[in-house]
């Protein structure tokens, strides 16, 4: 009752921060919200002069794209669609970047399973926002209810993984601490179909354990001022004789010693399983949609 009377008497600014900040304190730890507000530094926050109705909409908007990009990584769409769109997309001899194919690989997709996407959608949209759709007549809009229900799905899963792309780039060259950079690589994997566990206080001194089809390899991130050694490679390949695990991947932002990378292409011979792989950050999304076809025995 007394919540009732606070809403009651809260200006439509307060009530939209008050349902954001309900929204936040309910979900922040769920895995649909860290997926994608990590790389978003949160949820939209309500302005000052925005009418109501506007505010419930962005906070909506936000909410059902985390939860689509959640659909897509937990049914492994997200890094087939990577995969995809690495071949359709190419630039041509003018130095334009054709998309026409992935356009059209998108609005396929969309279309194909947009009842199961809105069902996902009605299932998990947290209530309280739910209910201020309703209220502020924004309900139809969050659901793509209309002619253009295909299209606007479209655009919300090509503009994602676009925006994915722009701020995944921008949070590895900008990590303010060893910890975002961690989260950055295991996020990385995880929206690529693979289980990352961020490791703490580990006998090892690895950060990440990752798995994908049984397969497992724990993670060094290396967030450096200099090029990682050949020390560090040398720890690394005694991690791995130390461990059950398929191998060790070693991840920076600033590169190797020639040593480094002579030492772990020893490693990587043909007569002992994998050791050790040393990769720059940008390149990793790339190494893991090459990883899961091995994987997945797509050659």
């Amino acid at each position: 009752m007394l919540q009732v009377l606070k809403r009651l008497i809260m200006s439509p600014h307060q009530k939209a921060v008050s349902l954001r900040n309900e929204i936040v304190r309910q979900y922040a730890q769920e895995v649909w919200f860290t997926g994608y507000f990590h790389l978003d530094n949160g949820l939209y926050e309500p302005q000052p002069k925005n009418p109501y109705d506007i505010e419930i909409s962005m906070i909506g908007a936000g909410v059902r794209t985390a939860l689509i990009k959640h659909y897509l990584v937990s049914n492994d769409y997200y890094s087939k669609l990577l995969k995809q769109r690495k071949k359709l997309v190419y630039v041509d001899s003018y130095g334009d970047e054709i998309k026409d194919k992935w356009v059209k690989e998108v609005a396929n997709f969309a279309t194909k399973r947009n009842e199961v996407i809105l069902s996902f959608l009605r299932e998990h949209t947290p209530k309280v926002l739910l209910e201020e759709l309703k209220n502020t007549n924004n309900i139809d809009d969050y659901f793509f209810q209309g002619e253009f229900v295909n299209e606007q799905l479209n655009e919300v899963i090509f503009d994602l993984m676009l925006f994915d792309d722009l701020m995944m780039n921008f949070e590895f060259s900008t990590s303010d601490s060893i910890d975002d950079y961690i989260t950055t690589i295991a996020l990385t994997f995880r929206q690529c179909g693979w289980k990352a566990a961020i490791l703490h206080d580990n006998q090892h001194k690895a950060d990440i354990h990752v798995e994908r089809n049984g397969v497992d390899f724990i993670v060094l991130c290396k967030y450096l001022d200099e090029p990682v050694s050949e020390k560090t490679v040398q720890e690394s390949i005694a991690m791995k004789n130390m461990s059950d695990v398929f191998g060790v991947i070693i991840v920076t932002n600033i590169g190797y010693t020639d040593s480094a990378i002579e030492l772990s292409e020893m490693a990587l011979n043909f007569d002992t399983p994998v050791d050790v792989f040393t990769l720059q950050d940008e390149l990793l999304n790339e190494w893991i949609l090459t990883m899961n076809e091995t994987l997945d025995g797509v050659g």
